[in-house]
C-alpha cells in the first residue's frame, strides 16, 4: 500500500535537531493518520548518524541516499558502455541544462535513468567509458570559457553531473503526494515525481535554499576559483567553478517551482524572494511555523528586580550560522558599560566541535568565566522560566522556533535583521502590529548594536514586561501549532481526496 506522503528530506530529520527536523517531526506527530513515508537524502554514508527524535508508527518506510555514493571504476577498467547513444544524448541535454541554470526536461532524462535504477554498471559507464569521457572533452570545448583548465573542469563536472544523475535515478518510495523540504537535490526529486509519477508535489522553503547554497559557494575554499589574481588585484569575480555551481542550485531551485503543485514558506519576505527565484505567485501561500503554547503560557512572567543582574539566554546551537561569537563580544561590551548580568549558553556544541572550541577559547580572552555558563543539551522549558531576555545572533533564520518560544514564555528577544525576526518581533499584518513590539531588532554581526539593546532592557524592567506581554498575546493569536498544522492537513487532503467530491454527486 502506497504512503499518503513522502517527505523528500535533505540533512534534516531524523538526524540533526532542531529548525527544520523539529516542523517535520510535528507534521508526522498531528496527522496520525497518516502514512508517511521517508526518502532521507544524505552526504556521506559512512558518517556517524543517530537519531535525534522517535520514530512515530505512521512512517511505513525510511529510505536513504547518499549524495557521495558515486560508484567506483572496476579494477581492470571498463569497456563498451550499455548506454546507448540516445540515451547520451538526454544525459548531454541535461547537463548542460545543469551548466546553464535552466530546468532540464527532467520526463526525458528521468526515463533514460530508470531503466539503469538497478544496474549496478551504470554509473561506472557513465564516469570511466570512453564515451563518458568524449562526452566532458565535447562540452569543455562547446561550453567552457578559454583559458579554463580542463582538470578542474573535468572534477567539477564530476562533482555536479554525476551526483546530480545518480539521484535522479533514485527510485522514490510509492505515495498519493509528494512533499519536499526544499528545493536543492530533494526539490529535484519532487519535480522528478511529479514529471515520472504523474502525483502532486508540495514544495515548502523555510530557508530560500539557493540564497543559502550562492552564499556558501562565495566562500567556499574547496571550489577553486582560477579567475583569483595576485594579492594587489581588486578584481571582483566568483569564477568559472562557483559560477558553474551557483548556476547549478539555481537549475534545481527553477525545476522545482515548475512542478509544484503547491508552494509554501514561512514569512512575505521569502515569498518574494520565491517569486523573483521564478515561483508562481498563484501557487505560493505563507504558513508560519508554530509551537506547543499551553507549556510555555504556564510559566511565570519574569519579574526581575531591580538592582538584580540582567538574565541573558543564547539559546541555540554553537555554530558558525548562529554567530555566537558576535553574542560573547556583546557580552564583553556589556561588562565594559558596567551592566550587571548572567549569561548562559543554551544549546549544544557537538554539531560544529572546531567552532564551539573557538566559541570557549574567546568567552576565556574576553574574561567572561565567572558571568557565563555553558550549558549543553538540557530541557530548554526549564531553563526559560529563569531568564529575562533571549538572544539571536544569527547569520541566518528562516522563522526560528526559539522566537516562539521566548516570546511564549513571556521573555523579550533580542535578533538580527534576518529570516522572520523583525516580523515576529514587530507584527506581520496590522492586527498582529498593534500587540506592539515584542523585542528589539539588530544589525548582522554587530555586538555593538546587540550590546545597546540588551542595555536598554537592562534598565527599563518595565519595557522588557510590556515585551514579554505582547510576545505572549502574539504566539496565542498566531502561531498555536494546532492552528499551523490545520494548514498543512487542509493542503494535504486538498489533493489526497482531490475530484472526490464530484465524482460523488455524478
Amino acid at each position: 500500500m502506497p504512503a499518503d506522503v513522502c517527505l523528500l528530506l535533505e540533512g534534516t530529520w531524523p538526524y540533526v535537531a532542531g529548525g527544520v527536523s523539529t516542523w517535520i517531526q510535528q507534521i508526522l506527530e498531528a496527522m496520525p493518520h497518516l502514512r508517511f513515508s521517508i526518502l532521507y537524502l544524505g552526504a556521506d554514508r559512512a558518517a556517524p548518524r543517530a537519531y535525534k527524535y522517535p520514530i512515530p508508527s505512521n512512517v511505513v518506510t525510511i529510505v536513504e541516499i547518499f549524495l557521495q555514493d558515486l560508484g567506483k571504476a572496476p579494477p581492470g577498467g571498463i569497456g563498451r558502455s550499455s548506454i546507448s547513444g540516445n540515451d547520451w544524448a538526454a544525459i548531454d541535454d541535461c547537463q548542460r541544462c545543469f551548466a546553464e541554470g535552466e530546468i532540464p526536461d527532467l520526463a526525458a532524462t528521468c526515463a533514460v535513468l530508470d531503466r539503469f535504477r538497478d544496474d549496478d554498471d551504470f554509473l561506472a559507464n557513465l564516469a570511466h567509458s570512453p564515451q563518458g569521457w568524449n562526452l566532458v572533452v565535447q562540452q569543455y570545448m562547446e561550453m567552457a570559457p578559454a583559458g579554463t583548465p580542463f582538470l578542474h573542469y573535468f572534477w567539477t563536472n564530476r562533482f555536479i553531473n554525476i551526483t546530480a544523475l545518480n539521484i535522479l535515478r533514485t527510485h522514490l518510495p510509492e505515495a498519493r503526494i509528494y512533499h519536499s523540504a526544499c528545493t536543492g537535490y530533494a526539490g529535484l526529486l519532487g519535480a522528478k515525481a511529479r514529471a515520472i509519477n504523474d502525483r502532486p508535489f508540495i514544495l515548502t522553503e523555510h530557508g530560500i535554499y539557493q540564497r543559502e547554497r550562492r552564499i556558501e559557494i562565495f566562500n567556499a575554499a574547496w571550489i577553486r576559483d582560477q579567475n583569483r589574481r595576485e594579492f594587489l588585484d581588486l578584481r571582483d569575480s566568483q569564477g568559472v567553478f562557483k559560477e558553474w555551481w551557483t548556476r547549478f542550485f539555481q537549475a534545481q531551485s527553477r525545476a522545482a517551482y515548475a512542478s509544484a503543485d503547491a508552494i509554501t514558506t514561512l514569512f512575505d519576505a521569502n515569498r518574494l524572494s520565491q517569486i523573483e527565484a521564478g515561483a508562481d505567485p498563484e501557487r505560493l501561500r505563507i504558513i508560519p511555523n508554530g509551537i506547543t503554547i499551553a507549556p510555555f503560557l504556564a510559566l511565570p512572567l519574569s519579574e526581575r528586580q531591580p538592582g538584580n543582574p540582567l538574565r541573558i539566554g543564547f539559546v541555540g546551537r554553537v555554530t558558525g550560522i548562529k554567530d555566537v561569537k558576535t553574542f560573547l563580544q556583546a557580552l564583553g561590551l556589556l561588562r565594559d558599560r558596567g551592566v550587571a548580568f548572567a549569561a548562559y549558553i543554551i544549546g549544544p556544541y557537538d554539531e560544529e566541535e572546531g567552532y564551539a572550541a573557538e566559541c570557549r577559547e574567546l568567552a576565556v580572552g574576553l574574561n567572561l568565566g565567572g558571568l557565563l555558563t555553558f550549558t549543553g543539551r538540557v530541557n530548554v522549558l526549564e531553563w526559560y522560566r529563569r531568564l529575562d531576555v533571549v538572544v539571536l545572533t544569527s547569520l541566518s533564520e528562516g522563522l526560528p522556533f526559539v522566537i516562539l518560544e521566548a516570546n511564549a514564555a513571556g521573555i523579550p528577544v533580542v535578533a538580527t535583521e534576518v529570516g522572520a525576526c523583525r516580523e515576529l518581533l514587530n507584527g506581520r499584518t496590522p492586527e498582529d502590529r498593534a500587540l506592539g513590539s515584542s523585542g528589539l531588532v539588530t544589525p548582522v554581526a554587530s555586538p555593538a548594536a546587540t550590546a545597546t539593546a540588551l542595555e536598554e532592557l537592562s534598565r527599563q524592567p518595565g519595557l522588557c514586561r510590556n515585551m514579554g506581554l505582547a510576545g505572549r498575546e502574539r504566539v496565542r493569536r498566531f502561531y498555536d501549532l494546532r492552528d499551523v498544522m490545520t494548514q498543512y492537513q487542509e493542503l494535504y487532503e486538498s489533493f489526497l481526496y482531490a475530484g472526490q467530491d464530484a465524482a460523488g454527486a455524478d
